[in-house]
């Protein structure tokens, strides 16, 4: 007989998953369930070409979605992250092009980003609004 596991709920994003056997994001406010399903939504992506197109859309809006504390680091990943969503809702940008758009943004932002207020859950709840009513994601 299997145990159930209990599901916790995501500080992050807010689902309630199964906890998962295995740590989460070092940085990334995310339950263990949640970082578990990332994880699974990553490598469908990965094994398949045409989903490639919109990987850094999915990224962008999974690492917006999961912001933690004033960690350097933190910081910079929701700063970049930010920017590309800004970029590929409100400008038509190719998601395509996520991963050149962030190689250029790293330089900039690591040298301007002493101290930045990372977004708040009313901020994270607006950008899966906004996603949602400009193209569908959900």
């Amino acid at each position: 007989m299997v145990a159930e596991k209990v599901a916790e709920q995501c500080p992050g994003c807010g689902v309630s998953l199964p906890a998962a056997d295995q740590p989460p994001h070092p940085y990334m406010t995310c339950s263990t369930g949640c970082w578990a399903r990332y994880g699974e939504l990553l490598a469908v992506q990965y094994s398949d070409p045409q989903r490639m197109t919109f990987h850094q859309l999915v990224v962008d809006t999974y690492a917006a979605q999961h912001p933690d504390g004033a960690e350097p680091r933190a910081v910079q990943s929701v700063a970049i992250h930010l920017m590309t969503l800004y970029l590929f809702v409100e400008r038509d940008v190719n998601p395509a092009l996520g991963t050149r758009l962030h190689r250029r943004m790293v330089w900039g932002v690591s040298r301007i980003l002493d101290r930045f207020s990372v977004v708040d859950q009313a901020a994270a709840a607006a950008v899966r609004y906004s996603l949602r009513a400009s193209c569908g994601v959900r």
